[in-house]
């Protein structure tokens, strides 16, 4: 991944945390648990894949799911 690449996910990334604070508390709580069982996930994939091909799999998935449901 190059630096413009990683900056634009870090924009991404930023612009997410800013939606979330807007949410109400109990939406802000259930984004914390689900990040938290995400970040658990992550650690499986790599030590299932080192090489963290899994976490860009992952990372594919998650992307793709959002892009066709719309979100």
């Amino acid at each position: 991944m190059n630096l413009a690449e990683l900056n634009e996910l870090r924009t991404m990334l930023y612009t997410l945390r800013g939606a979330m604070c807007e949410e109400s508390e109990p939406v802000q709580q259930m984004v914390k648990e689900s990040e938290e069982k995400a970040r658990e996930f992550i650690a499986r994939l790599e030590t299932d894949y080192p090489d963290r091909k899994g976490l860009m799999g992952g990372m594919i998935a998650v992307l793709d799911y959002l892009v066709k449901s719309g979100l």
